[in-house]
């Protein structure tokens, strides 16, 4: 019996070991690889508006877009919470797709000369830094964090 009640409750806390619907880590037969990039994320849980920065070495892109309604409910039902526990739950091994930046940010790595196809997904490995911002008395304020962005990709059977 005692198990079973082990078993259930791994089973009923398995969103919260998971980071937030995520992987953690990657599943056997997938590896996370570089190159690493530096990710900076500004968001307005309030709006939806959202932009990140992405550097490799010296040369940098950014994207801005708007998430909808599904994205601010997943990633901002708790409000502007900036706890490293918090972040982690929300945004560590988040694919850039689940954060809805455009075409899963394919286009803007491409400017920095990363190819992404089906086999390398780009995704947030690390969070840090997370900051509330208020934008005024009584919001919840534009929440602002760094990470890292590194690939999910198959891994060799060598490995």
């Amino acid at each position: 019996m005692r198990k079973l009640a082990s078993i259930m409750l791994v089973l009923a806390a398995w969103p919260l070991l998971t980071a937030g619907g995520g992987m953690n880590p990657p599943p056997p037969g997938l590896k996370l690889t570089g190159p690493a990039l530096s990710a900076t994320f500004v968001m307005d849980p309030s709006t939806g508006q959202s932009s990140m920065r992405l550097q490799k070495g010296s040369s940098a892109v950014s994207s801005a877009w708007v998430m909808n309604s599904d994205g601010l409910t997943f990633f901002f039902s708790r409000g502007c919470l900036t706890s490293q526990a918090d972040m982690d739950l929300r945004f560590k091994y988040a694919f850039l797709t689940d954060l809805q930046v455009p075409n899963g940010g394919v286009d803007i790595l491409q400017d920095l000369g990363i190819t992404v196809t089906g086999s390398n997904r780009p995704m947030l490995t690390d969070v840090n830094e997370g900051s509330c911002s208020p934008v005024s008395a009584g919001t919840s304020g534009v929440l602002s964090f760094t990470g890292v962005v590194q690939f999910l990709v198959p891994s060799s059977r060598n490995n």
